[in-house]
């Protein structure tokens, strides 16, 4: 998107580390291509790191991602948070059921964290905040995770909700 686009400060050389897999849909229906080829980097991609927004009232998808990635994982390494991130991307794939962008997936409520239809607790931790920021710009430009399966459901091991029986499980992260 030509926000992220403007983030985007420099990138690495190197490459991003990813799994050839396609990703594949449980239903059957097609599978949610494989991004484009990644640029070279081995790390997140540099970005002007803004400050986290105050509410996700016309928020970015990389603010709506970031902020995922603070409230849901920043406790996860890399890998962890970066399947949240990747969790968002698939549904916005299937934009019919979901959304059709991140904000439109996170700003509903869809996830715990968020205490209003655009509010959610204070981000107060800037070290997690730009990781998040940094680890989000990398999702949107590899797209959703293939080792992820195209996985769009993910929960804490803490947590039984009802959906939960209905799901094939692709893989444990952490505490997801």
């Amino acid at each position: 998107s030509p926000l992220l686009l403007a983030l985007l400060v420099t990138l690495s050389a190197g490459a991003w580390a990813s799994d050839p897999l396609p990703s594949v849909r449980r239903d059957g229906n097609h599978p949610v291509p494989p991004p484009a080829a990644a640029p070279a980097s081995t790390t997140a991609p540099a970005v002007r790191i803004p400050p986290p927004p105050a509410s996700l009232r016309n928020a970015s998808d990389l603010s709506c991602i970031a902020v995922a990635i603070y409230h849901e994982a920043r406790n996860q390494d890399d890998f962890g948070q970066r399947a949240i991130a990747s969790v968002i991307l698939q549904r916005a794939a299937l934009s019919r059921r979901w959304g059709d962008t991140a904000c439109d997936i996170v700003v509903p409520r869809q996830f715990s964290f968020m205490t209003s239809r655009y509010d959610y607790p204070p981000i107060d931790d800037m070290r997690a905040w730009k990781k998040a920021v940094r680890l989000a710009a990398r999702v949107m430009i590899e797209g959703p995770m293939p080792e992820l399966k195209g996985a769009d459901h993910y929960h804490a091991k803490a947590v039984t909700p009802d959906w939960a029986s209905s799901m094939v499980r692709v893989r444990l992260v952490g505490d997801h």
